[in-house]
């Protein structure tokens, strides 16, 4: 009888031990999960803005208030920052990353202070790992005679209006969008012919180089 007791002791031993093994062994899957689902410092982009133009422009930064498809959630960066000047011949990088969220951001540029904005508009979605990106003259057009571009790194499609073009043939609903990552690049009027002798990597490295930190730029008080 004794000899059954130690062995019955002794399984019920065995089964706790595996159980708590396969919980253990269920908390790290779960913990992986967690972690990899999340975003990482790596899974940020940030946004390069060079302004080629002879005169100064007025720009901000904003980020949607809900995930598009994911509405009940909140963006973490949602809203607009202060108004800023970014002087003739500037580039900028810009302050808030774009994180892998689905969250939509814009870069609002105008040409006098609270003027009406042209927009670049961007998004990473968290869907498909994919880069959205558009130009847009839907609350204001006030760049029409200069030179505007956006695109997303050297290898994605770029999205180009050239002076005169009121935005109709290049702007939203023209869109695009790119499954590889890199720092999205928007810009106005022609670049130096300097920087147009380089190549795509060359230009990238020096205007990021030389770009201007959001908290270095001049605020107009709006």
């Amino acid at each position: 009888m004794r000899y059954f007791s130690l062995i019955l002791a002794g399984t019920v031993h065995l089964k706790l031990t595996l159980l708590a093994l396969a919980e253990m062994w269920l908390a790290l899957l779960g913990f992986f999960a967690l972690a990899s689902a999340a975003p990482t410092k790596q899974d940020t982009v940030r946004f390069l803005f060079e302004n080629y133009c002879k005169f100064p422009v007025y720009i901000r930064e904003a980020v949607g208030e809900h995930p598009g498809p994911r509405p009940r959630e909140r963006c973490a960066g949602y809203g607009e920052t202060q108004e800023k000047i970014l002087p003739a011949g500037a580039s900028f990088l810009g302050q808030i990353p774009l994180l892998k969220d689905s969250c939509g951001h814009s870069v609002k540029v105008a040409r006098k202070p609270l003027g009406p904005v042209y927009q670049y508009e961007f998004t990473w979605a968290r869907e498909n790992d994919l880069m959205w990106y558009n130009l847009s003259h839907e609350d204001g057009n006030p760049f029409t005679d200069v030179r505007r571009s956006f695109s997303a790194h050297n290898d994605c499609p770029s999205l180009l209006c050239e002076a005169g073009n009121d935005g109709r043939a290049c702007d939203y609903s023209v869109q695009t969008d790119c499954g590889r990552h890199g720092a999205m690049q928007g810009s106005l009027c022609v670049m130096p012919k300097m920087l147009q002798d380089m190549t795509d990597e060359e230009r990238l490295e020096y205007n990021e180089k030389h770009a201007l930190k959001w908290e270095d730029l001049e605020a107009t008080g709006n």
